[in-house]
């Protein structure tokens, strides 16, 4: 709804600035989430992780209703309840038989396969039934333009590899690295610092080199971290990781701005809600399979290359441990605490939990070729199908918009239509 009400509020020359300072707003966003949230874990109850949100979202919401200016559409518009049905479960039948076959490692059983199939169904079924509805939750109409279909596409593939890949690497700096929650915050901080970065140049250089240019390189630099992240190991140099990780923060600085901006312009005026909707969508949809497909990929290669730990464990524990590295760490503790432990076991647990890291290491290669190659299909569709934007004659002035000054004294404002409130 936010870049909805962007692309009401401000016009053609100005829209891009402010999808920029958004993308910025976002990358700092990504920054202060983990960081706040490893300060609230290391000092305070883990719930208290999701009452800080509250006075957060109350603070917005009474920004919301003093700063931003009310818009009404001409015609009162019915909730596509269809639409946002057919939407939730589909994709959360698709997402949770991939997370499914993760666990059991079993592709090819009913658990898998049905809830695989049901949400391709009811996926097919929402086409189906917003192609021929009125008034759509999701537009799929939009995808017809170039511009929006690839700004879209690009931008969906971008959350699925970095929100997959900031799962693993999860895992990776607690697990494997040692870091605290707090630590692991620190640690993240170059995503945001590049993605805020990025985002804050992304419509200067748009301007000098072209939308596809812009958006393909930021995903090249998405692409290569995700490359590069595919041979990090337990003794990687923490300079060159945190290296590795401002490069897909800038990456997703330049895309983000540059591609929104590019697929919003596309889209008919009195749709930007329309647009705004389906393009998140997207997003969020690229976000849950991004974790749920790099998830499931890297726990049935940890578990396939657990045998050398997992063996010489005691029968009863073997199957946990087998189970994600969080639960091979947690049985190593317990069973060290175990004072009946024999002594060549006791001896063998510190050789047992490096080969449990260096199992998640190799596990997790696999994960991030298959983001980078995700990217490289983003790449390709950007480079080959995004159009260079035409300019468009800017919207006349209206109360609570923002115009770019010259096409304000061009168009003139006296003769504008008022915007209701709500």
């Amino acid at each position: 709804m936010s870049l909805a009400l962007i692309n009401e509020m401000f016009d053609e020359g100005e829209r891009a600035k402010a999808i920029g300072v958004w993308s910025a707003l976002g990358g700092l966003a990504i920054a202060l989430g983990p960081l706040t949230g490893g300060v609230l874990l290391q000092y305070f109850w883990w719930g208290s992780v999701f009452l800080v949100n509250v006075p957060v979202v109350i603070a917005c919401a009474a920004l919301l209703l003093l700063l931003v200016p009310g818009t009404r559409a001409p015609d009162r518009v019915r909730v596509d309840v269809p639409g946002i049905v057919l939407s939730a479960a589909g994709a959360g039948l698709v997402v949770y038989g991939v997370i499914h076959a993760g666990e059991s490692r079993e592709w090819s059983a009913a658990g898998t396969l049905l809830p695989l199939g049901a949400g391709i169904v009811l996926l097919s079924a929402l086409v189906w039934f917003e192609r021929r509805t009125a008034t759509p939750a999701v537009d799929v109409r939009l995808l017809r333009d170039p511009a929006f279909a690839a700004g879209t596409l690009g931008l969906a593939l971008a959350y699925f590899a970095l929100t997959g890949g900031t799962f693993l690497m999860v895992f990776y700096g607690q697990g494997v690295r040692g870091y605290s929650p707090l630590e692991l915050g620190l640690v993240a901080l170059p995503i945001a610092a590049g993605t805020v970065l990025a985002a804050s140049f992304s419509g200067r250089i748009r301007d000098v080199v072209g939308v596809r240019v812009t958006v393909s390189n930021g995903l090249v630099l998405i692409g290569g971290s995700c490359l590069a992240q595919a041979f990090v190991t337990a003794g990687t140099p923490l300079w060159i990781y945190e290296l590795v990780l401002a490069a897909s923060g800038l990456g997703m600085g330049l895309v983000l701005g540059v591609a929104t901006t590019a697929a919003m312009s596309t889209v008919p005026p009195g749709q930007a809600a329309a647009g705004a909707g389906l393009s998140n969508a997207l997003r969020q949809i690229g976000s849950a399979l991004g974790v749920a497909v790099l998830g499931s990929a890297v726990s049935v290669a940890y578990q396939d290359r657990l045998d050398a730990v997992a063996g010489v464990l005691p029968p009863a524990v073997r199957e946990t441990a087998a189970q994600s590295l969080t639960r091979t760490s947690g049985v190593l503790d317990s069973v060290a605490r175990d004072p009946a432990l024999p002594s060549p076991l006791r001896d063998a647990l510190p050789g047992l939990r490096t080969l449990a890291q260096d199992a998640y290491v190799d596990a997790m290669r696999l994960g991030f070729l298959i983001a980078s190659c995700a990217v490289g299909v983003a790449v390709v569709v950007t480079a080959r199908w995004m159009p260079e934007p035409h300019h468009r004659p800017s919207p006349r002035a209206l109360p609570g918009r923002v115009c770019d000054p010259d096409a304000a004294a061009v168009t003139g404002s006296s003769d504008a239509p008022r915007r209701q409130g709500v």
